[in-house]
């Protein structure tokens, strides 16, 4: 899949999953992705009023996501599901104070996130 993003040209977002039969009635789930996110057009307009000031420089922020997870359907009227997943964000866009009462979006350091569902 290809998206267009405003700075940067094009994007290549790949994403695989696969499915795997553990018993009769119980799966494995694994999927890999990689995805961005853009800040939007008001991050590169000022607004006074509001306190904010625009990045020119500010890129898009961009992910690898991983899953993983068993789901069954062994237990009568019941369907089990749990997902472990990390994300790895580098480019991330926060939000910091340049002054009291103004503030801007940049791009930090890569980092990971963890979770289960």
């Amino acid at each position: 899949m290809m998206r267009e993003q405003k700075k940067g040209g094009n994007f290549t977002s790949p994403s695989v999953g696969m499915t795997y039969a553990l018993f009769d009635n119980t799966l494995l789930r694994a999927s890999v992705a990689r995805d961005f996110n853009n800040a939007g057009l008001s991050a590169f307009i000022s607004d006074e009023v509001a306190g904010f000031q625009a990045n020119p420089n500010l890129q898009a922020e961009n992910v690898w996501s991983y899953q993983v997870g068993p789901e069954t359907t062994a237990l009568k009227y019941l369907w089990l599901r749990a997902t472990a997943f990390r994300n790895d964000i580098w480019d991330a866009i926060e939000e910091v104070r340049i002054s009291d009462q103004v503030f801007t979006l940049v791009n930090s350091e890569r980092r990971g996130v963890r979770d289960s569902r």
